[in-house]
């Protein structure tokens, strides 16, 4: 298995979850964003930002 892994690179976690949701953000309806959102912990909202908060 360690051999396996080898070739991989450290992941910034939080960086990793903020990609996720921005490529959410761009699919789902912003309402639906914002539903999903009230339904996280505090911590993991602040990963997601606010829809109508969008540049």
């Amino acid at each position: 298995m360690n051999h396996e892994l080898s070739s991989t690179h450290p992941v910034d976690a939080k960086e990793a979850v903020r990609s996720v949701f921005r490529v959410l953000s761009r699919y789902i309806d912003p309402g639906e964003v914002r539903k999903v959102r009230h339904g996280l912990p505090a911590e993991v909202q602040a990963l997601w930002p606010d829809p109508d908060m969008r540049h």
